[in-house]
Protein backbone atom coordinates (compact mmCIF):
# COMPACT_ATOMS: atom_id res chain seq x y z
CA UNK A 1 0.00 0.00 0.00
CA UNK A 2 1.12 3.95 -0.77
CA UNK A 3 0.55 6.00 2.26
CA UNK A 4 -1.05 9.50 0.95
CA UNK A 5 0.35 12.12 2.94
CA UNK A 6 -2.46 14.72 2.89
CA UNK A 7 -1.92 18.11 4.60
CA UNK A 8 -5.13 19.87 4.96
CA UNK A 9 -4.67 23.29 6.36
CA UNK A 10 -7.79 23.66 7.81
CA UNK A 11 -7.28 20.34 9.50
CA UNK A 12 -10.60 18.66 8.14
CA UNK A 13 -10.70 15.42 6.48
CA UNK A 14 -9.93 15.41 2.67
CA UNK A 15 -12.03 13.44 0.36
CA UNK A 16 -10.49 10.89 -1.69
CA UNK A 17 -11.67 9.46 -4.82
CA UNK A 18 -10.74 7.00 -7.19
CA UNK A 19 -12.13 7.10 -10.76
CA UNK A 20 -11.13 3.07 -11.80
CA UNK A 21 -11.47 1.00 -8.71
CA UNK A 22 -10.43 -2.37 -10.84
CA UNK A 23 -6.47 -0.70 -10.92
CA UNK A 24 -6.45 1.22 -7.37
CA UNK A 25 -8.49 1.25 -4.29
CA UNK A 26 -8.10 3.87 -1.26
CA UNK A 27 -8.71 3.00 2.57
CA UNK A 28 -8.02 4.88 5.23
CA UNK A 29 -5.14 7.08 3.82
CA UNK A 30 -3.53 4.61 1.72
CA UNK A 31 -4.06 3.51 -2.29
CA UNK A 32 -3.39 -0.44 -2.88
CA UNK A 33 -2.77 -1.06 -6.43
CA UNK A 34 -5.14 -3.99 -7.45
CA UNK A 35 -5.00 -4.08 -11.20
CA UNK A 36 -3.20 -2.61 -14.12
CA UNK A 37 -4.15 0.46 -16.34
CA UNK A 38 -5.02 4.19 -15.80
CA UNK A 39 -6.33 5.89 -13.31
CA UNK A 40 -7.27 9.65 -11.81
CA UNK A 41 -6.84 10.32 -7.84
CA UNK A 42 -9.00 13.22 -7.18
CA UNK A 43 -8.58 14.54 -3.38
CA UNK A 44 -10.81 17.49 -2.33
CA UNK A 45 -12.35 19.16 0.64
CA UNK A 46 -15.70 19.90 0.36
CA UNK A 47 -15.40 22.92 3.72
CA UNK A 48 -17.74 24.00 6.51
CA UNK A 49 -19.54 26.24 8.13
CA UNK A 50 -16.13 28.15 8.73
CA UNK A 51 -14.32 26.97 5.74
CA UNK A 52 -14.87 27.37 2.05
CA UNK A 53 -14.22 24.62 -0.38
CA UNK A 54 -10.54 23.82 -0.97
CA UNK A 55 -9.22 23.70 -4.63
CA UNK A 56 -9.12 20.12 -5.64
CA UNK A 57 -6.01 17.98 -6.75
CA UNK A 58 -5.95 15.68 -9.91
CA UNK A 59 -3.36 13.39 -10.41
CA UNK A 60 -3.39 10.54 -13.14
CA UNK A 61 -1.63 7.26 -12.30
CA UNK A 62 -0.58 4.35 -14.55
CA UNK A 63 -0.04 1.29 -13.07
CA UNK A 64 2.09 -1.25 -15.19
CA UNK A 65 2.54 -4.87 -15.07
CA UNK A 66 4.95 -6.26 -12.53
CA UNK A 67 7.94 -8.06 -13.15
CA UNK A 68 8.39 -11.75 -12.45
CA UNK A 69 11.68 -12.97 -10.60
CA UNK A 70 12.61 -16.81 -11.12
CA UNK A 71 14.97 -18.21 -8.75
CA UNK A 72 16.78 -21.28 -9.12
CA UNK A 73 18.21 -23.24 -6.19
CA UNK A 74 20.53 -26.70 -6.06
CA UNK A 75 19.83 -28.53 -2.65
CA UNK A 76 23.00 -30.39 -3.05
CA UNK A 77 25.76 -31.02 -5.65
CA UNK A 78 24.33 -31.76 -9.39
CA UNK A 79 25.80 -35.69 -9.53
CA UNK A 80 24.66 -38.57 -11.59
CA UNK A 81 22.33 -41.37 -9.74
CA UNK A 82 21.61 -39.21 -7.00
CA UNK A 83 18.24 -40.33 -5.45
CA UNK A 84 16.61 -36.94 -5.22
CA UNK A 85 15.96 -34.13 -6.89
CA UNK A 86 18.60 -31.24 -6.34
CA UNK A 87 17.08 -28.24 -8.40
CA UNK A 88 14.43 -26.26 -6.98
CA UNK A 89 12.83 -23.14 -8.66
CA UNK A 90 10.34 -20.88 -7.44
CA UNK A 91 8.93 -17.74 -9.10
CA UNK A 92 7.59 -14.96 -7.03
CA UNK A 93 4.11 -14.54 -8.81
CA UNK A 94 3.78 -18.32 -7.77
CA UNK A 95 2.28 -18.62 -11.49
CA UNK A 96 3.05 -21.74 -13.10
CA UNK A 97 6.37 -22.50 -14.95
CA UNK A 98 7.36 -24.54 -18.03
CA UNK A 99 10.88 -25.70 -18.10
CA UNK A 100 13.36 -26.56 -21.30
CA UNK A 101 16.41 -28.32 -21.71
CA UNK A 102 19.29 -27.89 -24.33
CA UNK A 103 19.87 -31.42 -23.84
CA UNK A 104 17.18 -33.60 -22.43
CA UNK A 105 20.25 -36.17 -21.97
CA UNK A 106 21.82 -34.46 -19.36
CA UNK A 107 19.11 -32.88 -18.23
CA UNK A 108 15.32 -33.91 -18.98
CA UNK A 109 12.94 -31.54 -18.00
CA UNK A 110 9.51 -31.38 -18.86
CA UNK A 111 6.88 -29.28 -17.35
CA UNK A 112 7.65 -28.43 -14.24
CA UNK A 113 10.01 -31.46 -13.16
CA UNK A 114 13.39 -32.51 -13.98
CA UNK A 115 15.61 -35.49 -13.84
CA UNK A 116 19.58 -36.08 -13.80
CA UNK A 117 19.91 -37.92 -17.34
CA UNK A 118 23.64 -37.75 -17.70
CA UNK A 119 27.00 -35.54 -17.14
CA UNK A 120 28.21 -32.64 -18.94
CA UNK A 121 27.08 -28.85 -19.28
CA UNK A 122 23.95 -28.18 -20.28
CA UNK A 123 21.26 -24.42 -20.42
CA UNK A 124 18.20 -25.08 -18.18
CA UNK A 125 15.14 -22.61 -19.49
CA UNK A 126 12.63 -21.64 -16.67
CA UNK A 127 9.45 -19.24 -18.36
CA UNK A 128 6.13 -17.86 -17.55
CA UNK A 129 3.93 -16.35 -20.55
CA UNK A 130 2.98 -14.07 -18.33
CA UNK A 131 -1.21 -12.83 -17.42
CA UNK A 132 -3.36 -9.62 -17.33
CA UNK A 133 -1.14 -8.16 -14.08
CA UNK A 134 2.48 -9.77 -14.77
CA UNK A 135 5.00 -9.54 -17.38
CA UNK A 136 5.92 -12.63 -19.25
CA UNK A 137 9.68 -13.95 -18.31
CA UNK A 138 12.05 -16.40 -19.47
CA UNK A 139 15.36 -16.72 -17.59
CA UNK A 140 18.50 -19.28 -18.54
CA UNK A 141 20.74 -21.39 -16.25
CA UNK A 142 23.72 -22.81 -17.05
CA UNK A 143 24.16 -26.22 -15.00
CA UNK A 144 26.87 -28.43 -14.77
CA UNK A 145 26.33 -32.55 -13.80
CA UNK A 146 29.14 -34.36 -12.41
CA UNK A 147 29.98 -37.83 -12.63
CA UNK A 148 28.31 -39.79 -9.84
CA UNK A 149 29.83 -41.10 -6.73
CA UNK A 150 30.11 -45.07 -6.40
CA UNK A 151 30.50 -47.18 -2.98
CA UNK A 152 31.83 -50.37 -3.22
CA UNK A 153 30.65 -53.39 -1.21
CA UNK A 154 33.67 -55.36 0.09
CA UNK A 155 34.96 -57.41 3.13
CA UNK A 156 36.75 -55.13 5.59
CA UNK A 157 39.10 -58.50 6.46
CA UNK A 158 40.05 -61.92 5.19
CA UNK A 159 41.35 -64.86 7.13
CA UNK A 160 42.60 -67.75 5.46
CA UNK A 161 45.33 -70.92 6.67
CA UNK A 162 48.05 -71.39 4.57
CA UNK A 163 47.80 -74.69 2.79
CA UNK A 164 44.65 -73.37 0.48
CA UNK A 165 45.37 -72.75 -2.78
CA UNK A 166 43.22 -69.80 -3.57
CA UNK A 167 40.03 -67.70 -2.37
CA UNK A 168 38.16 -65.06 -4.30
CA UNK A 169 37.47 -61.75 -3.01
CA UNK A 170 34.05 -60.71 -3.87
CA UNK A 171 33.29 -57.01 -4.77
CA UNK A 172 30.82 -55.24 -6.13
CA UNK A 173 29.82 -51.78 -7.15
CA UNK A 174 26.60 -49.57 -6.46
CA UNK A 175 26.79 -48.45 -10.08
CA UNK A 176 26.52 -51.89 -10.99
CA UNK A 177 29.42 -51.39 -12.93
CA UNK A 178 31.54 -54.77 -13.03
CA UNK A 179 34.78 -54.23 -14.10
CA UNK A 180 37.59 -54.15 -11.18
CA UNK A 181 40.90 -54.14 -11.12
CA UNK A 182 42.61 -56.21 -8.25
CA UNK A 183 46.38 -55.35 -6.92
CA UNK A 184 48.44 -57.12 -4.36
CA UNK A 185 49.78 -55.05 -1.58
CA UNK A 186 52.91 -57.77 -0.83
CA UNK A 187 53.56 -60.38 -4.00
CA UNK A 188 55.77 -62.78 -1.89
CA UNK A 189 52.76 -63.66 0.24
CA UNK A 190 49.85 -63.21 -2.01
CA UNK A 191 49.20 -62.92 -5.84
CA UNK A 192 45.73 -61.52 -7.04
CA UNK A 193 44.20 -61.95 -10.72
CA UNK A 194 40.41 -61.08 -11.55
CA UNK A 195 39.50 -60.99 -7.52
CA UNK A 196 41.00 -65.01 -7.31
CA UNK A 197 44.15 -64.82 -4.74
CA UNK A 198 47.02 -67.76 -5.07
CA UNK A 199 48.73 -67.84 -1.48
CA UNK A 200 52.53 -67.99 -1.41
CA UNK A 201 53.13 -67.76 1.82
CA UNK A 202 51.93 -66.97 5.58
CA UNK A 203 51.80 -63.15 6.77
CA UNK A 204 49.77 -60.00 6.44
CA UNK A 205 48.89 -57.71 3.46
CA UNK A 206 46.19 -56.00 1.21
CA UNK A 207 44.51 -56.26 -1.70
CA UNK A 208 43.54 -52.60 -3.19
CA UNK A 209 40.57 -52.76 -5.14
CA UNK A 210 39.75 -50.25 -7.59
CA UNK A 211 36.69 -49.73 -9.65
CA UNK A 212 37.97 -47.40 -12.51
CA UNK A 213 34.59 -45.82 -13.25
CA UNK A 214 33.37 -44.57 -16.89
CA UNK A 215 31.80 -41.44 -18.31
CA UNK A 216 28.88 -40.87 -15.71
CA UNK A 217 30.86 -43.10 -12.52
CA UNK A 218 33.87 -41.62 -10.84
CA UNK A 219 36.02 -44.28 -9.94
CA UNK A 220 36.14 -45.84 -6.34
CA UNK A 221 39.44 -47.68 -4.63
CA UNK A 222 38.65 -49.99 -1.77
CA UNK A 223 41.22 -52.48 0.82
CA UNK A 224 40.74 -55.62 1.99
CA UNK A 225 43.20 -56.35 4.93
CA UNK A 226 44.22 -60.20 4.18
CA UNK A 227 45.96 -62.80 7.30
CA UNK A 228 47.83 -65.76 5.90
CA UNK A 229 48.16 -67.53 9.17
CA UNK A 230 50.06 -70.92 8.91
CA UNK A 231 48.27 -73.99 7.68
CA UNK A 232 47.60 -77.08 9.85
CA UNK A 233 48.73 -81.02 9.09
CA UNK A 234 47.47 -83.97 9.60
CA UNK A 235 49.19 -87.51 10.10
CA UNK A 236 47.92 -90.50 8.74
CA UNK A 237 48.83 -93.49 11.22
CA UNK A 238 47.99 -97.33 10.31
CA UNK A 239 47.36 -99.94 12.71
CA UNK A 240 50.19 -102.49 13.43
CA UNK A 241 49.71 -106.23 12.62
CA UNK A 242 50.75 -108.06 15.93
CA UNK A 243 54.90 -109.23 15.60
CA UNK A 244 57.80 -111.35 16.93
CA UNK A 245 61.26 -110.78 17.22
CA UNK A 246 63.07 -111.54 13.88
CA UNK A 247 60.11 -110.55 11.62
CA UNK A 248 61.34 -108.39 8.51
CA UNK A 249 61.08 -104.56 9.15
CA UNK A 250 58.04 -102.60 9.92
CA UNK A 251 56.80 -100.75 6.67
Amino acid sequence: PILLDIDVSSGLEPDVFVSNPSVLSYTNGYLEIVGVGECDVIISQAGNQNYQPAESIESNITVEKGNQIIDLHLNGVLQFGVEYNPISINISTGLDFVLGSSDNLIINAWDDTTSIEGVGTVTLTVSNEGSELWNPVNVEFELEVLPGTQELSIPDSIFIAFGQNEFTVTVSASSGLNNFEFTSGNLEILEINDGVGAILNIGETTVEVVQPGNELWQSVTGLVHVLIDKGTQEIEFGVFDERIFGDSDIQ
